[in-house]
């Protein structure tokens, strides 16, 4: 199968996510390279023919990174799987608060 070209004018548009990093906007068919924090290789795969590339069962933290050539992304985030706790911030409420009739 042959390679796609990227479309004209895309740009790389990388995202961390739940346990995930997925990007757009890259050559279809070239090899993407997840970094950590470090610099170092965590994983790599190849772009699909549309430019899109998706890493799974990531570990959670801060500065991944996805390089391409000589192209990379911005720092990206990666987060828990974990079910965050609710927030508290709507029983916070001034005692002035008062109720009013409709």
């Amino acid at each position: 199968m042959a390679a796609a070209t990227p479309v004209a004018g895309a740009k790389l548009v990388a995202h961390g996510s739940a346990a995930q990093v997925y990007a757009t906007g890259l050559k279809g068919g070239w090899p993407v390279s997840l970094l950590n924090a470090r610099g170092q290789v965590t994983a790599e795969r190849r772009a699909d023919s549309l430019g899109g590339v998706l890493f799974r069962l990531v570990t959670p933290g801060r500065g991944y990174r996805l390089r391409q050539g000589a192209i990379r992304s911005a720092a990206l985030m990666v987060f828990s799987t974990r079910p965050a706790p609710l927030s508290t911030t709507r029983y916070r409420q001034s005692s002035s608060a008062r109720a009013t009739a409709i």
